[in-house]
C-alpha cells in the first residue's frame, strides 16, 4: 500500500467517522467513494483525496467522472491562495483526461500544466518533464506532428541517460517516429495506460511509490501517443482500406 503524503492515515484526529464502504457492484464507483469520504475529512484531505479519484477514473476510462472529481479539487484549491501544488495536480489530471480522449482543447490543457508547474515551489523536475512530455504528444496527436516529435526529442535530450524517465521518453518518441512511417505497423495497447508519474497516485518512480509496476510506467508516454492518430503535417496518409494499424503513403517528409 501506497503512503500519500498530504494525506491523513486512519486513525488519524483528522478522519471523523470514515463510512464503511464494500464497493462490490459496479454502481458503487471511486467517485462516489471519494465524494463519501471527502465529507467527512478537513478541506486540504479533501482536495487529495478528489484528485487520487480524479487519476484512478481516469486510468480505468472514466474521464467524465474524473474531470468532475479534478474540477471538484481546483474548486476547493482555488479557496486557498497558498494551496499552489494541489491546485498544479487538479490542472494536471485534467490536462491528462483531455491527452486521453482527445479533445481539441488538449494541447492547451498541457500548456496550462506545464505552466503552473514552472510556478511551482519547490519546483519538481519529475512533474516538469510529465507535463512537457504530455504537451509534446497533444501537439503531435493536435496540431503537427513534427513539432511535437521535435519537443519530444529536445526533452529527452535535457533528461539524465539510462533512467525510467528517460527509457519512457525515448519509448514514446519511437512510437512517434514508427507513426510518420509509411507502412508502419503500431503496436497495440496492452491493457490500460498507466497513471502519469509525478502526480498523486504514482508521486515517483521509486519502485516503492509507484503502484503500477515499472514495465507498466515504461509505457505511460508511449501509450499516450498510440491512444490517438498523429496530426500528419508530414504528408503521411492513412489508408483507409489498410490494415488495422497499418499506415499509409507519405507524400512528405517528417
Amino acid at each position: 500500500m501506497i503512503a500519500h503524503a498530504g494525506l491523513a492515515p486512519l486513525g488519524s484526529p483528522d478522519v471523523q467517522a470514515m463510512p464503511v464502504l464494500r464497493p462490490s457492484t459496479p454502481e458503487v464507483s471511486l467517485q462516489t467513494i471519494a465524494e463519501r469520504l471527502a465529507g467527512k475529512v478537513i478541506a486540504d484531505r479533501r482536495a487529495d483525496l478528489l484528485i487520487l479519484s480524479a487519476e484512478a477514473l481516469a486510468w480505468q476510462g472514466h474521464p467524465d467522472a474524473a474531470l468532475k472529481a479534478s474540477r471538484g479539487a481546483a474548486d476547493i484549491t482555488q479557496q486557498s491562495a497558498g494551496d499552489l501544488r494541489r491546485r498544479t495536480l487538479a490542472v494536471g489530471v485534467s490536462a491528462d483526461v483531455a491527452l486521453r480522449v482527445g479533445g481539441a482543447d488538449a494541447a492547451d490543457a498541457c500548456a496550462a500544466f506545464v505552466h503552473a508547474v514552472a510556478g511551482e515551489q519547490p519546483f519538481s523536475w519529475l512533474r516538469y518533464v510529465v507535463a512537457s512530455a504530455m504537451q509534446a504528444i497533444a501537439v503531435y496527436q493536435r496540431s503537427h506532428c513534427q513539432a511535437g516529435t521535435r519537443m519530444l526529442a529536445g526533452l529527452l535530450g535535457k533528461v539524465e541517460a539510462d533512467t525510467c524517465l528517460s527509457t519512457m521518453l525515448a519509448a514514446a518518441a519511437s512510437v512517434m517516429e514508427r507513426g510518420c512511417t509509411p507502412g508502419a505497423v503500431l503496436p497495440p495497447l496492452a491493457g490500460l495506460v498507466p497513471p502519469l508519474p509525478g502526480l498523486l497516485l504514482v508521486p515517483d518512480l521509486s519502485s516503492e511509490a509507484t503502484s503500477v509496476g515499472p514495465a507498466d510506467i515504461v509505457e505511460a508516454f508511449a501509450g499516450r501517443v498510440r491512444l490517438h492518430p498523429a496530426a500528419h503535417a508530414c504528408g503521411l496518409t492513412v489508408a483507409s482500406a489498410s490494415a488495422p494499424g497499418r499506415l499509409g503513403e507519405r507524400n512528405g517528409r517528417c
